[in-house]
């Protein structure tokens, strides 16, 4: 019977400490409170919550680093929450300030909800938005209903969005668009990185501007130095070329670009396509080099010719004021037209003077004829053939 009344006194004991267990850990814990620094009228109000309080006029209201000024406000101790009117204006710290018309604000998740008119404020970076939630543990602001955010010249609009305030990103989804003096970003989704201002792109995206256009479903934009790197369906078209590729990487103040898989540059003027797995570009210098798998498709009236080798290099004729160009191409080439097919191992054409230098044992087939030498020049006139 002792024993029995022994093992109920061990039981009850260890059930009070169980207990009693959640309460102690609850004490360690920091709570803080939201504490009322102004307001010119304070009423309690039963028909709003039981110990609820009615503050008007001047009313500033503090939790932690937080700093919540509105000209009227009902004050929840309870709960630690706050419904506040008119004028809203939430400060933290010295970096961010939130104004509305309406928020809530729950002492307990560090959660704001603002409503009406919203204005987000954080160093050089300005958010409008009609309602932003704003959670201060996780350090996100949030929006849903649509945005205009504007950092120097640029100003950006989208559906939804979210912001870290730590590390200063961005992402927003749904019709974003950039406009900027120098360009126009359209796209689906975005990652912006403010401090950077780098911008990472997901889904159809268009990057217009006065000297060029950009299409790609993937990718990134440098804003400050004017760099960028699309992948996937990416396209650029400038000052009459066209440059495709799985992957294209562009340096506009140096003019210069480079493309991996499946290239593609199109001179349109001169109805001429370089076709390759990797490729150069030079804008400034109008200069062009594809190498591995290269071929060179040029349409002459109702001819075309191709022509194949490990390199090709296609530059402008320094010496011609007017649109020309030489083509040079390296190691094992092949060259074919309904009229005439050679191989070598380089060639130079000189598209002004319509000359082929032909060197490394070259072979030239000609309708029925075949001709071998060392080296060969080729003299063509009016699409034809007129002497070597």
């Amino acid at each position: 019977m002792i024993l029995s009344r022994h093992k109920q006194f061990l039981c009850l004991s260890l059930l009070m400490l169980c207990m009693l267990a959640p309460l102690q850990l609850a004490s360690g814990q920091k709570i803080t409170t939201i504490e009322i620094l102004n307001a010119d009228l304070t009423a309690f109000d039963v028909k709003i919550g039981k110990d609820a309080r009615k503050l008007i006029g001047d009313v500033r209201l503090k939790h932690e680093d937080v700093v919540m000024t509105c000209d009227s406000a009902y004050f929840y101790p309870a709960t630690s929450s706050v419904d506040a009117f008119s004028r809203v204006m939430i400060q933290q710290a010295d970096t961010l300030t939130l104004t509305g018309d309406l928020a809530y604000y729950d002492g307990t998740t560090r959660i704001a909800r603002v409503r009406n008119n919203v204005k987000l404020v954080n160093k050089d970076i300005t958010l409008l938005t009609d309602s932003l939630n704003y959670n201060r543990s996780a350090g996100i602001a949030y929006y849903m209903g649509g945005g205009i955010l504007t950092q120097e010249d640029s100003r950006l609009t989208s559906g939804r969005g979210r912001f870290i305030l730590d590390s200063e990103i961005f992402y927003f989804m749904d019709s974003v668009v950039i406009i900027n003096p120098d360009y126009t970003i359209h796209t689906d989704s975005m990652k912006y990185d403010t401090q950077t201002e780098i911008s990472y792109f997901s889904g159809p995206t268009e990057i217009t501007s006065d000297e060029r256009y950009i299409y790609c479903e993937n990718g990134w934009y440098d804003m400050q130095q004017d760099i960028s790197y699309v992948t996937e369906h990416a396209y650029m078209e400038e000052a009459g070329r066209i440059l495709k590729g799985d992957t294209l990487y562009y340096e506009a103040e140096l003019g210069f670009g480079r493309a991996n898989s499946n290239v593609e540059l199109i001179d349109t003027a001169e109805n001429m396509t370089l076709k390759g797995n990797f490729g150069l570009y030079y804008s400034d210098r109008e200069r062009a080099m594809v190498t591995d798998s290269a071929l060179m498709i040029q349409v002459d009236g109702s001819d075309t010719m191709y022509v194949h080798a490990d390199t090709l290099h296609s530059i402008q004729n320094p010496e011609i004021e007017e649109q020309s160009r030489i083509l040079k191409a390296y190691y094992k080439v092949k060259i074919y037209r309904t009229d005439l097919q050679v191989m070598c191992d380089s060639l130079v054409y000189v598209e002004a003077d319509s000359v082929f230098d032909f060197y490394g044992d070259p072979v030239l087939w000609s309708d029925e004829n075949q001709l071998t030498a060392s080296q060969m020049k080729l003299y063509m006139v009016d699409q034809q053939l007129e002497r070597m």
